[in-house]
């Protein structure tokens, strides 16, 4: 499963999808300053963002809910 924290501005990309996929995005709050995975800009504590997680339908690493360890979840 790979998992990511993203600003309002790379969420406008589109959603990346292929068959086989699964993707899940929970918008938040962050709870502490990180950076984007995607463009790598600054993410402040109570900036709004977004966790994303993707993985195969068939991996053997199942989804399970990390998001509040780094967001508040809205």
């Amino acid at each position: 499963m790979k998992r990511t924290i993203s600003c309002k501005e790379c969420i406008s990309m589109p959603v990346p999808y292929f068959v086989g996929e699964w993707y899940k995005r929970i918008q938040g709050i962050a709870k502490g300053d990180m950076l984007c995975d995607w463009c790598s800009a600054k993410i402040s504590k109570d900036d709004e963002c977004f966790a994303e997680s993707m993985g195969l339908n068939k991996q053997g690493v199942p989804y399970y809910q990390w998001e509040t360890e780094y967001i508040y979840p809205l």
